[in-house]
């Protein structure tokens, strides 16, 4: 998760797409946060943060420049450790990128994060609950289809296309890299 944002604006239906549109970049909506995006006036809303007017931005806009903005107002500064290569896979951590035998895996920014979360726990199998918790931020003990359908995707792109198994299946507990 990259922080939790505030969103409090009069025009609901403008508030809930904004909403579902942080939720895909990786942001957490909150009743209460450090940054906030509120109405200025009818045309426009502004980005608070820490007490601070950070910006302005006039409706219509791109919420592409609006994620950029905030990305870089919570840049983590903590040192990213350096994951150690496993069976001809290194991850960038950095570049958010993944090198299979020296070529690049085209992940989806979700297809990246549950493959890096199996990869952290590589031996460990991980739930499907633990997933949704983890990578989707959802805590959520219903139907758990969206972590079968994203395996799916990455096991499409590594194992089925490089003819390798890398993602396996534990009966009753999840999946696993090993």
């Amino acid at each position: 998760m990259k922080t939790e944002i505030t969103i409090s604006c009069r025009d609901k239906i403008f508030a809930r797409m904004l909403e579902l549109e942080l939720t895909a970049a990786g942001y957490f909506v909150a009743p209460t946060s450090k940054i906030s995006v509120v109405d200025y006036d009818e045309h426009s809303i502004k980005i608070i943060a820490n007490g601070e007017i950070l910006a302005v931005f006039e409706r219509p806009f791109y919420v592409r420049e609006l994620v950029e903005l905030l990305d870089s107002q919570t840049k983590e500064t903590v040192p990213i450790k350096p994951r150690e290569p496993l069976n001809d896979i290194v991850i960038n951590s950095t570049a958010k990128k993944v090198i299979f035998r020296g070529n690049e895996i085209p992940f989806t920014r979700k297809e990246y994060e549950l493959f890096a979360y199996l990869y952290d726990k590589k031996g460990t199998p991980v739930s499907r609950e633990e997933a949704l918790r983890q990578v989707w931020k959802y805590d959520y003990t219903g139907d758990t289809n969206i972590v079968d359908v994203f395996i799916n995707y990455l096991r499409t792109k590594i194992d089925n296309k490089y003819n390798v198994k890398i993602i396996y299946t534990v009966r009753n507990k999840g999946y696993m890299i090993k």
